[in-house]
């Protein structure tokens, strides 16, 4: 965006001021929350990036042995004999 004058020509407009310490204290926030979403998604590209399936699945072991996923009436299950086949699948009853 460009701010314009009387003339429609470009000009400058005032910076941020800041009044008070909240003021202050929430623009000191919002810069932290950049910081660290900032961090966070560079994390998460490298991760997804270095990815290696076969050294992660325990993390699926790890997350099926601790949730049930309930979708209505039907619950994934882990089969129990390791991650060599695809997701046990039956009815909740």
């Amino acid at each position: 965006m460009v701010a314009k004058d009387e003339l429609n020509k470009p000009t400058q407009v005032p910076g941020l001021v800041l009044e008070n310490r909240e003021e202050v204290r929430r623009f000191l926030e919002a810069i932290k929350r950049k910081e660290i979403k900032n961090l966070f998604q560079e994390e998460f590209n490298n991760a997804k990036t270095n990815l290696t399936i076969e050294q992660e699945l325990f993390l699926l072991d790890m997350f099926y042995r601790q949730h049930q996923l309930f979708d209505g009436n039907i619950i994934a299950t882990f089969s129990g004999q390791g991650w060599a086949g695809p997701f046990n699948w039956h009815s909740a009853n």
